[in-house]
């Protein structure tokens, strides 16, 4: 049987974007998009020390977590948050990686 799979996406924040911004971004992506995904369990937004962030998302499996990522570009809410960091839009997924919990 297998855990619950963390997704974790770094990235940087745009120079000329506040976090706050990110953040209410960030808030409308989970409660637009995120939270109608079957198998999306929780979700967090960190800070590291060197200033950059990272996107965490707990999905029930790796399935929920690959069923979710080909509707990302689809969506406004996804789309707008992603306008905020230093990525290329078109390749978000390509530094995303995903790890399954084994205890």
């Amino acid at each position: 049987m297998s855990g619950r799979v963390m997704e974790f996406a770094p990235f940087r924040l745009k120079p000329d974007v506040s976090e706050g911004a990110l953040l209410a971004a960030a808030s409308r992506m989970q409660e637009r998009f995120l939270k109608q995904q079957p198998g999306y369990l929780d979700r967090e937004v960190m800070r590291g020390c060197d200033g950059g962030y990272v996107d965490v998302i707990w999905w029930r499996s790796h399935a929920d977590a690959a069923a979710a990522m080909p509707k990302v570009h689809a969506s406004r809410d996804c789309l707008d948050y992603f306008e905020h960091m230093q990525i290329d839009i078109a390749n978000a997924g390509t530094s995303v990686l995903h790890f399954e919990q084994l205890r």
